[in-house]
């Protein structure tokens, strides 16, 4: 599932973030990342957890935006 992140440069935060909380996280692209749970439960718990951390981390990062992006 892609996530956008509006400053490319915390996207190697965010990766390694996201891959401490049991995510598989690959950069693609400045401002991309390609974003799966270790353990799929269903894809609309995956988004629903995935959202979480997103928000999460987002807290830790004023000013930066994070979005799920359709496949």
């Amino acid at each position: 599932m892609p996530v956008r992140i509006s400053d490319p440069a915390l996207v190697p935060d965010l990766v390694e973030f996201l891959r401490r909380n049991a995510f598989l996280a690959v950069r693609d692209g400045d401002d991309l990342i390609d974003v799966l749970p270790i353990r799929s439960r269903s894809e609309r718990s995956d988004l629903v957890r995935i959202g979480r951390y997103l928000d999460a981390w987002l807290v830790d990062h004023p000013g930066v935006a994070a979005e799920l992006l359709e496949d």
